[in-house]
């Protein structure tokens, strides 16, 4: 019996290190860099996670050849972008940087991810997400109900897309969770309702059409007639209310939506709306636009990478191009044909590809957090910055940690 205790108190030990350390890695540090203070994703000590491992159960997995060769046609495009590029000589540490962060989607093919890990993973997504969106929450009442701070842009205010795809993690895995008892039930749906509205107040586009895809793949993957029509009285009801409670807490909001700023305001300025004559088409061919400017910028990286089509930047980034130094690809599927250029790119697509498929077949919850991320990684970057590098790591990390065999994957156990 006091064995059984002894092993109940250690396993929840374990459990609050690995949410302690998850959520560490999660947060959201940025650094400013130039005399502008652009600000860069930081917070990348999730690639030290292995090494306590290895050294706390003194065991490391290898992979198998198929996965090496992946690494070492990254580390050629590496190696070729040095040589090839020498003008960009001065870069090299800033190369060498960006590669290893990039690389960090392997680190966790030298552990075993187990269940405690992958619990205090979801954990982890769920209580940095609450714990954001109750923050974001308190300052919009102190703004809107209470008018103790200043009023005006709430997206500039409150606003958080760049965390966004996170919350739609935490709000699949809280859907799928099962509860144990009539306090969790609660709490589940008390959870579901802050995960909505924290979605909702990050007045993000990209954020809210991810959110409502996975409710419409959702919907789609439900089996039965009785079933399909029940979800799709309760997606469209959901979205209707959904439009509604926006009418109603942001005054002018959804005009400036459409017309392109996708902000909320107290008290719109007439200055700030853009002509709501102008069509979608317009709005693509003019950079100025939210829509213009991304395609502008994939047109751009497809130029660039047409002429350095094996190395593309050398993991650089787009920034390269400019002379401000400056640049953001504004999609993750971009950014990593910029850095990698095609074979590269092609390289990391069957990679999410097999993590999609695993999800799909094994965990729910992630699986449709998994395609909000896509979804959203078409407009920004996801897996680039820091929380999201390592959500992407722990996932390929626990597909291949699992014992059922696979085609392109073989654990051999060093002591």
């Amino acid at each position: 019996m006091k064995n059984l205790k002894k092993d109940n108190y250690k396993d929840k030990a374990i459990q609050f290190f690995f949410i302690t350390l998850f959520l560490f890695f999660l947060y959201p540090y940025s650094i400013e860099l130039g005399s502008t203070g652009t600000g860069v994703s930081a917070n990348y000590s999730f690639i030290l996670f292995p090494i306590i491992i290895i050294i706390l159960k003194g065991t490391l997995k290898i992979p198998n050849n198929n996965f090496i060769i992946m690494m070492i046609v990254y580390f050629a495009i590496l190696i070729i972008s040095t040589l090839y590029f020498p003008q960009n000589i001065n870069l090299l540490d800033r190369r060498i940087i960006s590669f290893l962060i990039f690389m960090s989607i392997f680190f966790y093919l030298a552990i075993n991810i187990d269940e405690n890990m992958l619990r205090a993973f979801k954990i982890a997504i769920v209580l940095i997400s609450l714990s954001f969106i109750i923050f974001k929450i308190s300052r919009y009442l102190e703004i809107v109900v209470f008018e103790v701070r200043e009023s005006g842009n709430l997206k500039n205010l409150i606003g958080w897309g760049r965390f966004g795809f996170v919350y739609i993690f935490g709000f699949w895995i809280t859907v799928f969770y099962k509860p144990t008892s009539k306090l969790f039930y609660i709490l589940k749906n008390v959870f579901i309702v802050l995960f909505i509205i924290g979605i909702f107040i990050t007045y993000s586009k990209s954020t809210m059409l991810s959110f409502l895809l996975t409710l419409v793949f959702y919907y789609l993957s439900v089996h039965g007639f009785i079933r399909k029509f029940f979800y799709f009285i309760f997606i469209s009801f959901f979205i209707f209310v959904f439009y509604m409670f926006f009418q109603q807490f942001c005054f002018g909001a959804e005009d400036i939506f459409i017309a392109d700023r996708g902000l909320c305001y107290l008290v719109p300025d007439v200055d700030d709306i853009i002509d709501l004559n102008i069509s979608l088409s317009d709005k693509l061919g003019m950079v100025n636009t939210s829509e213009g400017f991304r395609i502008y910028m994939f047109l751009e990286i497809l130029k660039y990478v047409s002429i350095n089509p094996f190395t593309g930047s050398g993991f650089l980034g787009c920034w390269i191009m400019f002379a401000s130094g400056e640049c953001s690809a504004h999609s993750q599927y971009g950014d990593v044909i910029f850095r990698t250029g095609f074979i590269g790119f092609l390289i990391y697509l069957f990679i999410l590809l097999q993590v999609f498929r695993y999800l799909k077949k094994h965990h729910r919850d992630l699986f449709f957090g998994f395609i909000g991320v896509l979804i959203y990684g078409l407009f920004n970057e996801t897996f680039k910055l820091s929380q999201g590098a390592f959500i992407l790591t722990f996932l390929v990390g626990l597909m291949l940690s699992k014992k059922h065999k696979t085609n392109f994957y073989n654990i051999k156990k060093v002591n």
